[in-house]
């Protein structure tokens, strides 16, 4: 079992690799995950010093006694984990990245002598694999972004100050001096595109590279005068023509950098070959337009929705002589073709179309927050460490439908001739490498069913609009080609756009044979309906009758006929769509309507940003809400917020199934909610959807500074109880955006007569406390009436269930011998026992607990809701809590025992939670408590007459089941 990692690597490098080292171990940081550094490389002094001071700590960490060890770097150096780790290591990992369509050869070997090698993006598997590294070793970790510092309106970010006279609108693109990064191609479009009378400029933020050694490199000594002397010999019209081009040659540190994408209006990257895209998922973090090529490594986080895509030509070209004469590394490599036109129509379309511009920076933003934060990229980490070795991982990230990881013909010889090959290649799932030889082959023979084959190729890496002009191309050379009128038919048809589909499906469908003939016709009927509907009104839907036809087991594709899209789970890994030869699959293919449909993300519904993962009374509310959207079959697309994955393995793998659907859920936000579950200081006011609701909580009389602008800028704003209706109404909150709408329990799970979890040293009678270790939980007057009213002989314990969410480096164990010497001036043999219990406890197993209890007593200064008061009612537990805050909604005289506060107070100003400082809250009476906890005890027929009555209220009005279709109810208000 892997106890940890051993970090290998240029940790504090300022270049690509140190900074991608720091931000995965900052998110392993942020779970938790034992990590030792070992820096291969200098301190750079342009490093964070917060983040240098933090992660140089780490050096001297355990790992444990059976690490994994991550060698971080180029593959010619993965040979140095023995130097670093002679002890038994758990596995042995290379983490590494290139750019082209291949890996050098020498990099092959090193690879190959590891456990495991971690590339950040799928392009790589394929790239690697087919460079002969082992598919079975090749893991997908996408790069993660620190949004804590890379986020819009952050006050650490000053915007660059421009000259007064750069025009307004500015292009920026920040790159190493390197032929590869195409800014001769940018600069050629830059200057044809636009002239001197419009207000844009393009900034180049450029530096030379690592490897430049001055030696017919091919980069001018003076880069600013180079770049800007070749803009003006390449340019077509006289120089005041021209539009401005501002060159930045000098370095810049983070912050710098972070200003100068603050104040730009738009990102453009002509990288021809790039192995992730950084800056573009820096500017996407900061919810501002990127584009880049539709090529290489920045497919996996960039997509039409999100960014605007270059559109290569569908030709990979040779590497250019000069980058392969400076780079040996590049010799005999491709990259894609990219034209100057296609470069020339993004530039225009992001600097004419404003409304696309934020809705592309919304999107950038969402799936940024959504997927690449540093504790999602460490978290597919720790998912991989916990996945068996030899098992092929891939994560899933904002792009659909990746290549197949199946080795379908890989024992046979290749064929020959690149339509064959390309072919051969697609039916191994090497889709990159199949693509440009089916170009090729186009070139050599322009035929219908070759430009059927393209397109079908170009579908299955989810390009839609080349499919639909590679179909139309083939039946323009044969207008009966019936498979080409096919696959546009039912292209048409998942893309909505019914009325266009019918004429193909027809045509196909009647000249088809019997099997496929009546999966088409069934197809054609729903397009014919959907068509004829009013706009903006669907037409009723239907059951699918056709996906109960059985496939056609003993079809295969032959051999020279790719098959028509990679295996996608969303249709069951058939193929939809058919290029000339291939037998039908009717099942896929009446499916394929619905799954491309899907794709679309056109569907209303929740974007539901909250906490849901780690345990905490936020996850723990939310778990509840999901499940009762997921019970009637609300569309959600889950956000998740801070821990990103199970990865304590609280929840049931049921639960985490759902959840992980949600997150793969894609919806359009334009025409959703966008819910927030969230202490209102973290609410994104950047992303707008249809409705903005904001769900949070306080538990003082008032709400923290800078939280009533922020819940003034909801649409809703959810509480869970009249207490905090209150206290916000009083903070100023709009009182008409305000909505109450409670919590739940689900009184099936939280019950009693459960077998009780077993408690070591646990006695007759049991108090149970349960709560995260910090002053507003009142822990010491706990400590205080139980040790007072209680002695040393009596047959009872005080169990105490901590949580340090609030202080992971607390140490409550320490705490409590402190109070009981220093404050009672007693030692703990001397007063009655408490048993501490301070790890994460299973959810399923928590009811257990309840079980192994008799009462529980949380004495809190102020509650948000209090879910383990409602939690033990549903067990019928006698419960002990303070008269005042959120609870107060559902405890009573009749179900509880309430202590009376001695008074309303001001929080301390040594507050130990700094935005609650100024506030006011309850001060439990220790006198009081003593007494009901001693009545508890001693009276306990009493006792369990109220704690049978909570029991009844938790059903009748506090369970899921009650109070789910609430919040149903609330959502389908606004969706409707």
């Amino acid at each position: 079992m892997t106890t940890g990692i051993i970090w290998l690597g240029p940790v504090f490098d300022r270049g690509g690799y140190g900074a991608v080292s720091r931000n995965y171990l900052l998110g392993l940081q942020k779970l938790g995950v034992p990590v030792r550094v070992i820096n291969n490389g200098e301190v750079h002094p342009d490093i964070d010093e917060t983040t240098a001071r933090e992660l140089l700590k780490l050096r001297d960490a355990d790992a444990g006694p059976e690490p994994a060890i991550v060698v971080h770097g180029l593959p010619t150096q993965f040979g140095e984990w023995e130097k670093h780790a002679p002890g038994r290591v758990a596995r042995r990992i290379g983490c590494t990245i290139f750019e082209t369509d291949r890996i050098p050869e020498s990099w092959v070997g090193p690879c190959n002598q590891m456990d495991e090698i971690w590339v950040p993006s799928r392009f790589n598997l394929e790239t690697f694999a087919a460079s002969g590294v082992h598919r079975e070793k090749l893991r997908v970790i996408p790069y993660g972004v620190d949004t804590d510092f890379f986020r819009p309106a952050n006050p650490a970010i000053r915007p660059f100050r421009f000259d007064p006279e750069v025009k307004k609108f500015k292009f920026l693109y920040n790159f190493a001096f390197d032929y590869r990064k195409g800014a001769d191609l940018l600069l050629d479009a830059f200057g044809q595109e636009f002239s001197a009378n419009e207000d844009v400029a393009l900034i180049l933020k450029t530096y030379l590279p690592g490897w430049f050694n001055g030696n017919d490199s091919g980069a001018p000594r003076d880069l600013k005068t180079g770049l800007q002397h070749s803009f003006f010999e390449r340019a077509t019209r006289a120089r005041e023509d021209l539009p401005q081009v501002i060159v930045i040659d000098r370095l810049c540190n983070a912050r710098e950098l972070a200003g100068l994408y603050w104040g730009c209006d738009a990102y453009i990257s002509t990288d021809r070959a790039n192995g992730w895209g950084m800056p573009c998922l820096e500017m996407m973090a900061l919810g501002k337009p990127a584009a880049t090529i539709d090529w290489s490594g920045s497919t996996e986080f960039m997509n039409q929705e999100n960014s605007f895509l270059i559109r290569p030509t569908g030709r990979l070209v040779p590497v250019d002589e000069r980058l392969q004469r400076i780079r040996p590394i590049y010799q005999g490599h491709q990259w894609a073709e990219v034209t100057v036109e296609e470069v020339r129509r993004v530039l225009r379309s992001m600097y004419e179309n404003h409304v696309l511009r934020e809705q592309v920076g919304a999107r950038a933003y969402a799936d940024v927050k959504a997927h690449y934060i540093l504790e999602r990229a460490a978290g597919h980490i720790v998912d991989t460490l916990q996945c068996p070795q030899g098992k092929t991982f891939a994560s899933s990230g904002v792009r659909t439908g990746s290549p197949s990881q199946t080795r379908g013909v890989a024992s046979a010889a290749p064929p020959d001739g690149p339509y064959l090959r390309g072919i051969h290649l697609f039916l191994e799932g090497r889709l990159i490498e199949a693509l440009p030889l089916l170009g090729e082959a186009l070139r050599e023979e322009e035929t219908s069913e070759r430009w059927n084959d393209w397109a079908t190729a170009q579908l299955a890496c989810e390009r839609m609009s080349e499919a639909e002009q590679g179909y139309r191309r083939a039946l323009e050379l044969d207008a009966q080609n019936v498979q080409a009128a096919a696959n546009l038919g039912i292209l048409l048809a998942g893309l909505q756009r019914n009325a266009e589909a019918v004429p193909f499906l027809e045509q196909s469908a009647f000249a088809a044979d019997e099997q496929q003939r009546g999966v088409l016709l069934r197809l054609l009927a729903e397009c014919k309906e959907q068509a004829a509907s009013p706009p903006g009104q669907s037409a009723p839907a239907k059951a699918n009758t056709t996906a109960s036809v059985p496939a056609n087991d003993s079809a295969r594709p032959a051999q020279s006929r790719a098959p028509a899209r990679a295996p996608d789970k969303s249709a069951g890994g058939k193929n939809p769509v058919r290029t000339n030869n291939q037998a039908p699959d009717p099942k896929a293919t009446a499916e394929a309507k619905t799954a491309s449909s899907r794709k679309q993300r056109t569907r209303p519904g929740i974007l539901y940003r909250a906490v849901v993962y780690g345990g905490s009374g936020y996850a723990e509310g939310n778990l509840g809400i999901l499940a009762a959207l997921a019970r009637h079959q609300v569309p959600v697309q889950l956000m998740p917020v801070g821990h990103m994955s199970d990865h304590k393995k609280l929840l049931s793998p049921n639960t985490r199934e759902t959840l992980l659907r949600m997150e793969q859920n894609h919806l359009n936000i334009f025409k959703s909610i966008f819910y927030q579950s969230a202490p209102a200081s973290d609410f994104e006011l950047f992303v707008r959807g249809r409705y903005q609701v904001g769900h949070t909580f306080f538990e003082t009389d008032g709400v923290p500074e800078g939280w009533r602008d922020r819940l003034q800028a909801m649409d809703e704003v959810w509480v869970r109880s009249t207490f905090n209706r209150e206290t916000f109404i009083r903070a100023g909150v709009d009182e008409r955006r305000i909505r109450v709408i409670p919590e739940g329990v689900d009184t099936s799970v939280y019950r009693p007569g459960i077998r009780p979890l077993k408690i070591p040293k646990a006695r007759g009678f049991n108090f149970l406390s349960v709560f995260d270790w910090h002053y507003r939980k009142a822990p010491e007057v706990l400590l205080r009436a139980y040790m007072t009213e209680f002695k040393a002989d009596e047959d009872v314990a005080l169990i105490l269930k901590i949580y340090t969410i609030n202080d992971p480096y607390s140490d409550p164990e320490a705490k409590i011998a402190h109070f009981v010497e220093r404050e009672l001036g007693e030692t703990l043999d001397h007063t009655p026992p408490v048993i501490l219990l301070d790890g994460f406890i299973r959810n399923e197993d928590m009811p257990r607990l309840f079980a192994a209890s008799n009462a529980l007593v949380i004495p809190s200064r102020g509650e948000g809701w209090g879910r383990p008061y409602m939690e033990a009612m549903a067990c019928e537990r006698p419960v002990i809590a303070t008269r005042w805050s959120a609870q107060i909604d559902f405890l009573n005289d009749e179900n509880s025992f309430l202590i009376e506060p001695e008074a309303i107070v001001s929080t301390p100003q040594d507050i130990d939670v700094e935005s609650m400082a100024g506030h006011r809250w309850a001060e439990p009476s220790v006198e009081h408590l003593r007494k009901l906890m001693r009545q508890v005890f001693s009276r306990r027929e009493e006792a369990q007459k109220r704690a049978a009555q909570a029991r009844r209220d938790a059903i009748e009005k506090w369970d899921w089941k009650v109070v789910g279709p609430q919040w149903v109810t609330e959502f389908q208000r606004l969706l409707s």
